[in-house]
């Protein structure tokens, strides 16, 4: 797994660029040319505004999944409420029905909104999720015109802003990421540091380095290993940054294993077959056929 995740975070660009500071690395070895530069220039103008960069992605991604689930529960619980009120008298019978549907195509339209890349197509997924919302909303006045309390009426109504209101913050995260300039000196000092490191590199394990007591290199290419070591790190620190920055898109269009997984909204899988939409009004524990909830199934159902 471990493995696995660590070529996921591999682009082969940077397997390119570890090859290239491993010849110049060998270039400056064969031609002699060395000379010092401290690492603490390259970690801090590098790495600490990558692990900056880092962290406040992860706020980002944690309070994403907070508004994910404030969506979902949002959701849910206006199924619900269309779904028992749908069996109340003067309520049209395909109400549920619509309900449902415009859930489930609501939903959809705002995962693909959220994975999607391109702004046009971003756009007409939009226009979709509230073409949805206000079918929802037109659905729950429905049900006051059919004479149901307006309390509870008032409940659907709050349900619906808050998930609309939990998409838009969803909407901020997806679209909103640390700014480009930031992302672009990111780049720029993981690609450039390396390169400037490579007399460092060149003058690892030459014999009189070190205050002349090294005579022979004490493992055979540890001026590659570590060339490739601290190049390979700034990476994958690099690409760790650019991963989180959208929580719901992984690398190249692929799940990545750390991706807010929109597709854990199971609603729109569940709600087309209930037992209780089936008809399989029987499939009752004794508990519950004592409580007297399979005579009120039936009860319904029957309407």
């Amino acid at each position: 797994f471990s493995l696995r995740m660590l070529f996921d975070l591999m682009y082969a660009v940077d397997l390119i660029f570890i090859i290239f500071i491993n010849l110049l690395t060998l270039t400056l070895r064969y031609v002699e040319y060395y000379y010092p530069v401290h690492p603490a220039f390259i970690i801090s103008i590098g790495v600490f505004p990558i692990s900056f960069a880092i962290n406040a992605a992860y706020q980002r991604r944690e309070a994403a999944l907070q508004q994910l689930a404030k969506l979902k529960a949002m959701v849910v619980n206006i199924y619900l409420l269309h779904r028992v009120w749908a069996h109340h008298e003067g309520v049209p019978k395909d109400l549920f029905d619509c309900s449902r549907a415009a859930l489930v195509s609501c939903t959809a339209k705002m995962r693909l909104y959220l994975q999607e890349k391109e702004e046009a197509d971003k756009f007409r997924h939009l226009w979709g999720v509230y073409d949805h919302v206000v079918e929802i909303a037109y659905t729950t006045d429905t049900l006051r015109i059919a004479g149901l309390s307006p309390p509870l009426i008032t409940r659907a109504i709050h349900d619906l802003r808050e998930a609309v209101w939990a998409f838009e913050a969803l909407r901020v995260y997806a679209d909103y990421r640390t700014p480009c300039i930031i992302r672009a000196f990111i780049r720029f000092v993981v690609f450039l540091g390396p390169i400037i490191l490579c007399p460092n590199f060149a003058n690892i394990g030459v014999p009189g380095s070190g205050g002349g007591s090294l005579k022979i290199d004490p493992v055979p290419g540890l001026a590659f290993i570590v060339a490739t070591a601290v190049t390979l790190l700034l990476c994958l620190l690099k690409n760790v940054s650019q991963q989180l920055e959208n929580p719901f898109l992984g690398k190249a269009g692929r799940r990545d294993h750390d991706d807010i997984r929109f597709e854990s909204l199971l609603f729109d899988r569940r709600v087309d077959q209930s037992e209780f939409d089936r008809g399989d009004l029987h499939s009752f524990s004794p508990e519950e056929e004592e409580c007297g909830l399979g005579e009120l199934a039936l009860r319904m159902g029957q309407r």
